[in-house]
C-alpha cells in the first residue's frame, strides 16, 4: 500500500521537514501546519506532483506548511505542485526573499493561497 496523506498538523513536532517526503510521490495531501518546524522548505517537496490539497479547506486554521518557524526562501520547486487546488498556505513563518514566479504554475488553485505574515521583500509577481 502507498501513503496518500501526510498529516502532522498541530502535533508539536520540532525539527525540519524531512527531505525524504519528496520520495512519497503517491501523496495527494500534505499538511504539516501548526508545529514548531524550522529550517528551510526542502526542494524535494516539489517532487510531490500529485498533491492536490494542503489540508482541510473548511477549517479555520492555517494548513499546508503555515504557522511554523520555517526560514529561508520559498523554493521555486513548489511551482511543480501544479495539481494543487486548495490550501497552499505558507503564512505565519519566517520566510524571506522574493515570491517565486514559478508559483504561477499553480493554475488549479481555487481557494486559500496564503503567504502572509512572513518577511517577503517583493511585489506580487504578475504570474500569480
Amino acid at each position: 500500500a502507498s501513503t496518500t496523506s501526510i498529516d502532522f498538523v498541530n502535533g508539536g513536532h520540532i525539527g525540519t521537514i524531512p527531505t525524504e517526503f519528496g520520495l512519497l510521490t503517491a501523496v495527494t495531501e500534505l499538511n504539516v501546519a501548526r508545529n514548531l518546524l524550522s529550517g528551510s522548505i526542502p526542494t524535494e517537496i516539489g517532487c510531490l506532483t500529485g498533491v492536490t490539497s494542503g489540508g482541510d479547506v473548511g477549517s479555520n486554521y492555517h494548513e499546508f506548511m503555515g504557522s511554523n518557524k520555517l526560514t529561508s526562501t520559498i523554493p521555486t520547486e513548489l511551482g511543480n505542485l501544479d495539481q494543487m487546488s486548495s490550501t497552499f498556505t505558507l503564512s505565519k513563518n519566517l520566510l524571506s526573499s522574493v515570491i517565486p514566479t514559478e508559483l504561477g504554475k499553480l493554475v488549479q488553485m481555487s481557494s486559500s493561497f496564503d503567504l502572509s505574515s512572513n518577511f517577503l521583500s517583493s511585489t506580487i509577481p504578475t504570474q500569480l
